[in-house]
């Protein structure tokens, strides 16, 4: 009877390591193939708004196209609209430029350091992107280590159990 446990003690180390070693990779293959998966389906979720967009653009074209349309048989409408959008046109024209005025005299700081803060922002975004891409690639590396090291010390308990029981 102790024999045959010292030889199943003598087997168990190496299935141990044996299974390890090919479930680490099998695990990491499905985690794969199921963001794939979602992956695909949010594609055609987006592929399905991105349709109806489509269709709600083209039944907005045809609204307003009809509306173009009353509006060229009526040419006084037409007209007192046209007059209407110049008034409000010149409107928003003049505020912008009251604007501008105060901005370029009122504050010439702040027509400088904006300009700046906003590359400055950019060049920060650009800066997070690339880190977060460094972050994903090392987390990735770092699974297949952490895999590697646990199927090692897996093996070496193994290894000094087998060692222990036969002496």
């Amino acid at each position: 009877m102790l024999e045959v446990f010292r030889n199943l003690l003598e087997i168990v180390p190496i299935s141990v390591t044996i299974i390890a070693a090919i479930l680490v990779p099998v695990l990491f293959a499905l985690r794969a193939y199921f963001l794939s998966k979602r992956t695909g389906i949010i594609s055609k979720t987006l592929d399905l708004s991105r349709h109806q967009v489509a269709i709600s653009v083209t039944a907005i074209e045809a609204k307003l196209s009809k509306l173009n349309e009353i509006i060229a048989k009526t040419p006084k409408a037409a007209e007192q609209i046209r007059v209407t959008d110049l008034s409000n046109r010149i409107t928003e024209i003049e505020n912008d430029l009251t604007s501008l005025r105060q901005l370029l005299f009122g504050q010439p700081e702040t027509t400088i350091t904006v300009p700046l803060m906003k590359k400055d922002i950019d060049i920060l975004k650009d800066d997070i992107a690339q880190i977060r891409e460094q972050i994903a690639w090392v987390a990735g590396y770092n699974r297949w280590f952490i895999g590697i090291t646990i199927t090692l010390a897996i093996a070496l308990l193994g290894l000094a159990i087998s060692v222990i029981v036969k002496t």
